[in-house]
């Protein structure tokens, strides 16, 4: 077995080759491994070997950021800032599949709706918020679009990140 780390924006991605089991059943299917990234405002994915770079999103009015894989790799999630000034008064999180198709607003208010990131079972999205005055953590169901906030104590910028435990209970 083979093991491959990569980093990218200071993000380690591992990536486990089970060649043996290939070799073991006679397939003779190539591991696709993909990276998604920010260049100019826009959303891009490319081969794991820097190859193969295609645009996804066209957003001439607006900065497109922060692109995050949906656990099952067929979807991204990403940050859309509603202008280019760079005011970066108002942003919402978007969803769209893989391929830059099915392009969906999950947010929509006057706010900034960004730091956002994936359930381990995809099913929901949590991000930081400032639409109650503050920073505060919100999570979108994906099925329903129903938004919950889960804090309430304000939090400044430098802690506007958000993240789930691995198992997705936290």
């Amino acid at each position: 077995m083979n093991f491959l780390k990569t980093t990218v924006l200071s993000r380690t991605i591992t990536f486990f080759f089970a060649i043996w089991l290939f070799w073991f059943a006679g397939a003779t299917m190539p591991i696709d491994a993909k990276i998604v990234l920010t260049v100019d405002d826009e959303i891009y994915v490319m081969n794991d070997d820097g190859s193969g770079r295609r645009r996804l999103t066209q957003s001439l009015q607006n900065m497109d950021s922060y692109p995050r894989w949906s656990p099952d790799g067929t979807q991204i999630a990403f940050t859309r800032y509603m202008d280019k000034t760079r005011t970066q008064t108002t942003s919402e999180v978007f969803v769209m599949n893989a391929d830059g198709t099915d392009l969906k607003r999950l947010t929509d208010n006057n706010d900034i709706d960004a730091y956002h990131c994936w359930a381990p079972d995809g099913t929901q999205i949590a991000f930081s918020s400032t639409r109650s005055g503050a920073w505060e953590v919100f999570v979108i169901d994906l099925a329903t679009l129903a938004v919950k906030q889960v804090t309430n104590g304000g939090r400044d910028a430098a802690s506007a990140s958000v993240d789930w435990s691995p198992d997705g209970t936290q």
